[in-house]
């Protein structure tokens, strides 16, 4: 797959700035992917995807 834009992709297991990842990427309309193992367990919410307007 042949992406034209930034990606951010975030170990979601041990990462401590979630928050601030999807703050930025926000920002920039930058495409995340948090990766996180099904062995561990956790009640945090992991964003939606949510999506950007082209060009924006």
């Amino acid at each position: 797959m042949v992406r034209d834009h930034p990606t951010i992709y975030v170990d979601a297991d041990s990462c401590p700035v979630k928050a601030e990842i999807v703050e930025i990427a926000k920002k920039f309309a930058i495409d995340i992917f948090f990766i996180a193992s099904y062995d561990h367990y956790s009640k945090e919410q992991i964003p939606q995807r949510e999506g950007f307007e082209e060009g924006s």
